[in-house]
């Protein structure tokens, strides 16, 4: 990648900086779209996994990609435990009956 970048980054000199802009916007909008698309996939599935996924990519762009993959992490975890605790307890009461 960085020699494609090294190779075609003088041809990319003499193109007016609006038209780089124009460019950048277009392959900006292209990912926020395929990121939304994926987003109402999985919200439709499993809203928990839906919350995760937003807590996940709002973390990444907020924050910074290493700590927002850090908050994705944190944040399933403490949706696994939620879901062991509440199973647990279902259980429990399940037996008292």
């Amino acid at each position: 990648m960085a020699l494609i970048l090294l190779y075609f980054g003088p041809l990319f000199y003499s193109v007016p900086k609006p038209a780089l802009s124009a460019i950048i916007l277009f392959s900006i909008v292209l990912m926020l779209k395929t990121c939304c698309d994926g987003f109402i996939e999985t919200w439709r599935n499993d809203h928990k996994q839906g919350t995760l996924w937003i807590i996940s990519f709002c973390g990444v762009v907020l924050i910074d990609i290493v700590y927002g993959f850090g908050v994705g992490v944190v944040a399933s975890i403490v949706l696994i435990i939620y879901e062991k605790r509440k199973q647990a307890k279902f259980q429990k009461e399940r037996e008292n009956i």
